[in-house]
């Protein structure tokens, strides 16, 4: 999942002063990938190699972040870090006021022989409507310190961790993958244009308490823990878009005839929005039951990045002909997308169906995640959707 921040001043961080408006231009794709990254994760479908010092920023906003979106590499050695929010009280972050109370906290992280630490943080937290590339509401949630070094700058440190909001719950663990959920330390002189040192969370977790109110508004408080590996990381310059990854290279199918065949009898499914809630309803699902059949399949590769798919099979499940496949350089994986009715699902409308595929071949054939989306309502894709997809197996 690649999420994008703007530039923000270290100033801005710490006090937390201010929100922008999400961009209205940013398109909302009908399946979100970071979905399928998630399943990647898991363990649910091998899609080749990723770096393991890699981290994105997602864009939550001009009141948040001290660092630009992009993709950015760990540099050295990682460290050991904890934090504590105690009673981190949520503000309005919409609005230029800064927050009118604060939680306490503390944080211990130890970086490269150097150990950064505070018992007296003023912690905090913020709801971010559409904050992400997928139309995603993050919750924020830290704190920060002002002191004064010897020289009299005064310096701030803040630990921020970020996660969709659709996660957050009493007692829930939630996995820093650096990807759609991750954790930032910075410090340095509060008038800088950069901080002194930024660390993000190579891997982690960040654990609520049984604090968290039922509604997330401003005013409420929750608490939480959190324990990860920081590794530090450059903002000046997050550089260009690394791609795909180290030794992620895609390659098209040999053309020819192959055999669609789904490869687990369960599915994996989310729900968000108005549809959360509502996985158990497509959880016991099988693809023969959304239209989504095996059997023969005609496969052509005009270029490395493009693979089109035809015949039977896939005429039967995308309401088309034939679908093309589309290498995504971003999610490291082949997309595609047929846009098409069917029947309501789960309070949801059916807008179509999806296929994924991996960059390259096995031994066994080429691994696929073959599924359909349904919307709250398909003329506003970020209302709430249900997405509900199987593994699958294209082979000779």
């Amino acid at each position: 999942m690649i999420l994008r921040a703007r530039h923000l001043p270290a100033a801005l961080l710490l006090l937390a002063g201010c929100q922008s408006s999400p961009d209205a231009s940013t398109p909302l794709t009908p399946v979100t990938l970071d979905r399928f990254r998630s399943l990647v994760g898991e363990g649910h479908l091998d899609l080749g190699p990723r770096s393991p010092t890699h981290a994105s920023v997602p864009d939550l906003g001009d009141g948040m972040l001290m660092v630009r979106s992009g993709e950015y590499e760990l540099l050295g050695a990682t460290g050991h870090g904890t934090a504590a929010f105690d009673g981190a009280v949520i503000f309005d972050a919409t609005t230029d006021a800064p927050p009118s109370a604060a939680g306490t906290g503390s944080f211990s992280l130890e970086l490269e022989g150097a150990r950064y630490e505070s018992v007296d943080l003023s912690s905090i937290a913020a709801v971010l409507p559409e904050a992400g590339a997928a139309g995603e509401t993050y919750l924020v949630i830290g704190g920060f310190e002002l002191s004064t070094d010897a020289s009299g700058r005064e310096i701030g440190s803040a630990l921020w961790a970020m996660v969709p909001v659709t996660d957050v719950a009493a007692g829930a663990t939630i996995t820093l993958d650096g990807e759609r959920a991750l954790a930032y330390f910075g410090t340095g002189p509060i008038d800088g244009e950069s901080p002194e040192l930024v660390a993000v969370t190579a891997s982690g977790s960040l654990t609520f308490g049984d604090d968290v109110p039922p509604v997330l508004e401003v005013g409420a408080s929750l608490s939480a823990s959190l324990e990860g590996e920081f590794g530090r990381i450059d903002v000046t310059d997050p550089g260009p878009d690394p791609g795909p990854g180290p030794g992620i290279t895609p390659t098209g199918l040999a053309a020819g005839d192959y055999t669609l065949t789904f490869a687990a009898a369960s599915p994996e499914v989310y729900c968000d929005g108005a549809l959360a809630g509502r996985e158990s309803e497509l959880a016991s699902l099988g693809p023969a039951a959304l239209g989504l059949v095996g059997g023969a399949v005609s496969a052509a590769s005009p270029d490395a990045r493009t693979i089109s798919l035809s015949g039977a099979a896939i005429e039967a499940s995308f309401a088309a002909p034939s679908i093309d496949v589309l290498w995504d350089d971003e999610a490291s994986f082949f997309l595609g997308f047929s846009e098409h009715g069917g029947a309501s699902v789960a309070g949801g409308t059916r807008v179509g169906s999806f296929v994924f595929l991996a960059p390259d071949d096995d031994a066994s054939g080429r691994a696929a995640f073959v599924g359909a989306v349904f919307a709250a309502d398909p003329a506003a894709p970020d209302a709430g959707q249900c997405q509900v997809g199987w593994e699958a197996l294209i082979a000779r």
